[in-house]
């Protein structure tokens, strides 16, 4: 018989007659007009609804919603123009582009380096301008001890896709072989940010890290939390949630079904995928006083780092080809919040 949770029901609001509604002007009025809430204003919001908010705390919620899924993303993608914006694709090769391919990993995986190389070189002539021939091809040179080369072909395979991140990961573990290891850093957590949860690439991440004199320091920041109406009263919203995630959660259940909120938001609303940024900005902000302290969230907000928070540890071990299309500027950003925060 499976155990029962124990919850700790508090209501924060009961509908009041006299309650403002969002946005309306009051002698305590708070503006809702795209603008960055405070903690205490989201709770001043919450209280004034007219909807009745009801918080359920549990710590056992994660047995109940599960461990949200980690998507891997898979080798030959690219970053392709689809009408004028940035989308995520894929190297389709002919037959006998992947009958080379398939020739030379086998070489491969049995040590025969010189031969796979020469199946490499084969794909790559018949596919001159892809960058996974040139990948594969560097990685021999990489496993036959020859760092220069390798290196070299690395960086050919990366002029013509930038966003390869198994050519960035095995151009990483060559500067690292080379002692270039500021480059290395760099470019394996570029690797990494290709593909958010690749485990592989992490634990090199780690490696390298403690090889630079420092310890890799991985957290997670995942919210527990579910927000619903009432299946029988519209007006009352449950929110089922943790301590740590409760800041979060609240602001979640705010722009989902308070009235009007979304829409009067909407002039500071910046979407990436399905997540809109503002939003996330809140919820961030409305979780510092239930946060665990191993997450410095509130200097991470100090210091500028509130994006590059959302888009690294909210964005990406959800959508992680949401990261592959990220600016240049916003890719080094997001690598100078993991090397100061991780």
């Amino acid at each position: 018989m499976p155990r029962p949770i124990i919850v700790l029901i508090v209501t924060l609001t009961i509908l009041v007659p006299a309650a403002p509604v969002v946005g309306e002007e009051t002698q305590d009025s708070i503006v809702v007009d795209g603008t960055l809430h405070s903690p205490d204003e989201i709770f001043r919001l919450l209280e004034r609804s007219e909807l009745a908010y009801v918080i359920r705390m549990t710590d056992t919620l994660e047995q109940i919603i599960g461990k949200p899924e980690r998507l891997v993303l898979d080798p030959w993608l690219l970053v392709a123009d689809d009408e004028g914006n940035a989308a995520v694709a894929q190297y389709e090769f002919s037959d006998s582009i992947l009958a080379a391919l398939k020739a030379g990993d086998l070489d491969y995986k049995n040590g025969r380096y010189q031969s796979a190389a020469a199946h490499y070189r084969r794909a790559h002539e018949l596919s001159p301008n892809s960058s996974p021939p040139l990948t594969y091809l560097g990685n021999t040179y990489y496993m036959a001890g020859q760092f220069d080369s390798a290196r070299v072909i690395l960086n050919r395979a990366l002029e013509r896709n930038p966003d390869d991140y198994q050519a960035l990961w095995f151009l990483a573990e060559t500067y690292w072989e080379l002692d270039s290891l500021e480059a290395a850093w760099r470019t394996m957590c570029r690797a990494h940010l290709m593909n958010r949860n690749h485990e592989e690439i992490r634990k090199s991440i780690a490696q390298l890290r403690a090889d630079m004199g420092d310890a890799w320091e991985y957290f997670e920041f995942t919210p527990h939390y579910q927000v619903y109406a009432d299946s029988t009263d519209t007006t009352t919203i449950h929110i089922l949630t943790d301590n740590e995630s409760l800041g979060y959660a609240m602001v979640k259940a705010l722009w989902r079904f308070e009235p009007g909120y979304t829409e009067r938001m909407a002039p500071g609303a910046h979407f990436l995928g399905p997540f809109n940024m503002l939003e996330e900005r809140e919820a961030l902000v409305m979780s510092i006083a239930y946060m665990d302290d191993n997450v410095p969230i509130e200097e991470i907000i100090d210091e500028g780092f509130i994006d590059a928070f959302i888009l690294y540890e909210v964005v990406g071990p959800i959508e992680p080809r949401l990261l592959m299309i990220l600016s240049e500027e916003t890719l080094s950003h997001l690598t100078d919040y993991i090397d100061r925060y991780h």
